[in-house]
């Protein structure tokens, strides 16, 4: 039975009877995000004073002579952020994951940011569709520009409490919630047209900052069913028509097309006549509530089981995280406060959408997308590493690490969005692609002429020169890079004079050159990175005279879909999903190293329940393992000069754009250097929100 005793510091302990504390959303509540758990040279204070829910869950573990601590979250990221070191006299350590991290393998019905967003390890821009499912719109008429410091428009990122949203000075909501709303209306009616006649609906609008102007916002969402209602209650029949052709047209346009392309029993093709007679009943029962952090507003799902509820609900950061939204079809998204605030609320959009997946969507600012897929990939690297971790008998340790110095990952840190000044990361293991170019002619010829130069160092250079480079694997994977050039044995001087010479997009944390060649240059300290491969890849695209190589046919990459085609011509960068084929990066690899790259690669996909999703068996190794099999002393610098035709409009100089692609191997902990870089808040904001 229970007893207690007393340790050799003094403390009163229970021993006798063991302690299991589960914490759900672990990621949330109980993390200690008050700043200075770690002193600077790495040691913990023992007097820190942890926030309150952190301090009482350790101070429950710490009175018992043997406790379990179990989390469990979507997002895990946070925690890894804990410092492994961190302790107090009061409370003990912390809640550093330290034993083990597993990956629970979601279910085929499960739609999570990667099947939204096309996340995938081995799409390849040569050969597949995009993936992504047809769920995502944009909005772009929330601001009168897309800047992140514009102030003025409806809800432009910067603005204050007293601010009164106004569209073109209007009282009223912009085109993309008016047909957000429409698309919930549509939504609601057609899962009672499929039988689904009790389930709930829910929209979220999540607005960030202020509980003011979110009740503004309220009031014109109110106007704006109002006016549906009262139209369709007592409009005269040319009125309720014209709603009714703007709705049939929402339908047809977009929602029988998405349909269309997911070919599913589950998700039956419907006729407009199927939905009208819904459109009535719906409008009449939605409700708009406004949930804040101090809200009296509880959603009572359960008053109406019977029927089902139809409910809007609008809110911002301080939605709590213990609030379920049920039957969550729409999504409306503006700028966050912060990053990390948004990865949380916006996973509340991902979950289980059985019989009516096909009728959610999202909408949300361009920049948030691109954002959400780098996090979202990111996430998707994580998860293998934990599943490699346990396959390996690893522990969290060695991966906290590994977080904490990821490059994108690094500013996902709760506390770092409220303290950070420094950026800390590694590039080890990591695959470095260009997605955003710059548009104007300086920048176009400045990097092209910095490509000739490196192309007349790699000449004189003796390194080892393959023109159609060819590689035959053992497990019958074949490939010839027909027209491309390979030259093996570099010396890293050459490429590092090349990546701080070349124009990266100042916002691309990964892609920068500069700091990938410091990077190289530290690790090249310890022998580590010293000898290059590079390679100048050909594509399908037009044929361009290029100094040292000839003639040579540039590679063909179309915008990523998450520009609106109509905006494309004053973007001031050009966005591409990926520059990188995947079965390049396995160019450089010995024999040995892809054969024990692509063994890891199955033995992962045995383990992960991927085959359960459908997902195909690899043919070539994971990019992940690739990079860890790789002998650490040498990199694979991948050129994708890019034509420039897709570029609207075709930029005046018409020369190849230059992407590239920087595949770095795992270098051990105890030698990697974290490239350390300061920014302002300014930079960060912009860049992290």
């Amino acid at each position: 039975g229970a007893a207690t005793s007393r340790t050799e510091d003094g403390r009163n302990i229970v021993t006798g009877v063991p302690l299991l504390v589960i914490d759900d959303e672990c990621d949330y509540g109980s993390i200690d995000t008050r700043i200075g758990a770690i002193d600077e040279f790495g040691n913990p204070d023992p007097e820190h004073d942890p926030t309150i829910i952190n301090s009482l869950v350790r101070k429950i573990l710490y009175k018992f002579e043997k406790s379990v601590y179990l989390g469990y979250t979507a997002t895990p990221f946070a925690n890894i952020f804990i410092h492994e070191a961190a302790r107090t006299t009061e409370e003990g350590d912390d809640l550093f994951p330290r034993n083990f991290i597993t990956c629970l393998p979601s279910p085929t019905n499960y739609i999570g940011p990667s099947r939204v967003f096309g996340i995938d390890e081995d799409y390849d821009p040569e050969e597949d569709e995009e993936v992504d499912l047809p769920l995502v719109r944009e909005v772009t008429d929330h601001a009168d520009t897309m800047s992140l410091k514009e102030t003025h428009g409806w809800m432009p990122p910067k603005h204050r409490i007293d601010h009164i949203p106004r569209y073109n000075g209007e009282n009223t909501v912009p085109p993309s919630l008016r047909e957000a709303l429409h698309c919930f209306i549509l939504s609601c009616a057609a899962r009672k047209a499929r039988g689904q006649t009790t389930a709930h609906n829910s929209m979220l609008i999540h607005i960030p900052r202020y509980t003011a102007v979110q009740e503004r916002i309220k009031d014109q969402i109110e106007e704006e069913i109002g006016a549906i209602r009262r139209r369709l209650d007592g409009g005269d029949s040319t009125s309720v028509e014209q709603l009714l052709t703007i709705l049939k047209r929402l339908w047809d346009e977009d929602y029988r097309i998405v349909t269309e392309q997911f070919h599913q029993e589950e998700f039956p093709l419907m006729a407009w006549t199927l939905i009208e007679p819904y459109i009535h009943t719906v409008v009449k029962t939605i409700q708009i509530r406004h949930i804040t952090g101090y809200s009296t507003d509880i959603l009572d799902y359960d008053a109406y089981h019977e029927t089902g509820i139809n409910l809007i609900v609008i809110g911002g950061d301080k939605l709590s995280r213990g609030l379920t939204l049920e039957g969550l079809t729409i999504g409306y998204f503006l700028r966050p406060t912060r990053m990390y605030d948004t990865l949380m609320q916006m996973g509340r959009w991902f979950g289980y959408r059985p019989g009516y997946l096909d009728l959610c969507r999202l909408y949300t600012r361009p920049d948030i997308i691109d954002w959400y897929r780098k996090i979202a990939h990111a996430d998707e690297e994580l998860r293998r590493e934990f599943n490699h971790m346990t396959l390996v008998g690893g522990t969290p340790i060695d991966y906290g690490f590994r977080v904490r110095v990821h490059p994108e990952l690094a500013v996902t840190s709760p506390i770092k969005m409220r303290n950070a000044s420094k950026v800390s990361y590694s590039y080890s293991a990591c695959v470095n692609v260009t997605t955003v170019f710059h548009r104007d002619n300086a920048n176009i010829e400045r990097n092209y002429a910095r490509f000739v130069k490196l192309l007349e160092m790699l000449d004189r250079s003796g390194a080892n020169k393959t023109s159609n480079p060819e590689r035959r694997r053992s497990n019958g994977f074949n490939k010839k890079w027909k027209g491309s050039t390979l030259w093996e044995n570099v010396e890293s001087d050459i490429v590092i004079e090349f990546l701080k010479g070349i124009s990266t997009y100042p916002s691309a944390i990964r892609v920068n050159g500069n700091r990938m060649g410091d990077y190289i240059e530290h690790a090249n300290r310890n022998g580590f990175l010293i000898r290059w491969s590079v390679v100048v890849l050909s594509g399908k695209g037009a044929i361009f005279k290029i100094p040292v190589l000839g003639e040579h046919s540039t590679n063909v990459r179309g915008w990523d879909k998450t520009i609106p085609e109509n905006q494309q011509d004053t973007y001031p960068t050009f966005t591409v999903k990926t520059v990188m084929s995947p079965p390049d990066e396995t160019i450089d690899l010995t024999d040995e190293e892809y054969d024990l790259a692509f063994d890891l690669s199955l033995a992962y996909f045995r383990t992960s329940g991927d085959e359960a999703k459908g997902i195909k068996e690899p043919e070539r190794p994971y990019g992940d393992y690739i990079r860890e099999k790789r002998n650490n002393q040498r990199g694979l610098l991948l050129i994708y000069p890019l034509d420039p035709k897709w570029i609207k409009p075709a930029d005046g100089v018409g020369l190849p754009l230059i992407g590239l692609t920087l595949s770095f191997p795992k270098i051990p902990k105890e030698y990697d250097t974290n490239v350390t870089y300061v920014v302002n808040n300014t930079e960060l904001q912009q860049e992290f929100g």
